[in-house]
């Protein structure tokens, strides 16, 4: 349930957190992910969502700082503090509701 400082590649999320998986419907659960399926992700070369596929997927335990992600429409992200996120600052000048 916690990626510890072993983990040595890829991104952590807790097991219950759901993800878009191609082929199906609706999100599943992280946990119930396994490698060679293909999740929703965000293309920073492409700057937009494609699926990718999964390389391995495990559950992985030990300690690692969480932290939970508030956005502006009240959705909320639990993942491990080290997880990249992509941040998009409205331009110069620019009020952040425009």
């Amino acid at each position: 349930e916690h990626c510890g400082e072993r983990r040595r590649s890829g991104d952590c999320l807790p097991p219950t957190a759901t993800v878009w998986v191609e082929g199906h419907p609706t999100p599943m659960p992280v946990s119930a992910v396994a490698a060679g399926q293909k999740i929703l992700c965000y293309d920073n070369l492409g700057q937009c969502p494609k699926f990718a596929e999964v390389s391995d997927a495990r559950l992985l335990s030990g300690e690692a700082p969480w932290v939970v992600v508030s956005l502006d429409d009240g959705t909320t992200l639990e993942l491990t503090a080290n997880h990249p996120m992509q941040v998009q600052r409205p331009p110069a000048g620019a009020s952040p509701d425009s």
